[in-house]
């Protein structure tokens, strides 16, 4: 044992990714592990790189964080390598515990709460669709406004990439468009 554990993620500048990875230091820490953190910058060949350093300092386990919406990278590892719990997204071809949030229920709530609030047209900056966690909120969101009787505008719908600068871009799109909106999903 070398009581280390590895941590996968895609972007440790993203607030939410910030925020696991303190949570899982202090965990680690008060259970006397030593934590790896691995930013990938949401790039696979990165997180390929990462895997393969973690496998040579024989972790004891790695939490994964992927990068993309495949679990390529961490297949292998998770059938003959150290532990592997994968959080924040599903892969159907990969055994391996899996920590999740019931997004589409998160999408759903914030889209009442908002319409609880009085508002019927809703901006939306969504990260990228092909990732589980940004499409199930989005499903969430659609099927509240749905249920209420109101139709969105798929025009204030815009895709971003979880990065500031590009919630930035997306709000600047969404203002010239002077389309009228009262909140932002």
């Amino acid at each position: 044992k070398t009581r280390t554990i590895g941590l996968m993620l895609p972007d440790s500048s993203n607030l939410f990714f910030a925020e696991v990875s303190r949570v899982i230091e202090d965990v680690s820490f008060q259970n006397g592990y030593s934590l790896i953190i691995c930013n990938t910058d949401d790039n696979p060949l990165k997180e390929k790189s990462y895997l393969n350093t973690l496998i040579e300092k024989q972790v004891d386990g790695i939490l994964f964080i992927s990068a993309s919406s495949t679990s390529l990278n961490i297949q292998s590892i998770a059938q003959s390598g150290p532990p592997v719990v994968v959080v924040d997204r599903e892969f159907d071809d990969l055994q391996a515990d899996t920590v999740l949030v019931d997004n589409q229920l998160g999408g759903y709530l914030a889209g009442r709460h908002l319409i609880q609030l009085g508002h019927r047209h809703v901006a939306c900056i969504s990260g990228p669709s092909d990732l589980n966690p940004s499409a199930d909120r989005l499903i969430g969101f659609r099927k509240a406004f749905s249920q209420a009787g109101i139709s969105v505008d798929e025009r204030l719908f815009l895709r971003g990439d979880f990065r500031y600068q590009s919630g930035e871009r997306c709000l600047h799109e969404l203002l010239d468009l002077h389309l009228p909106f009262t909140a932002i999903f």
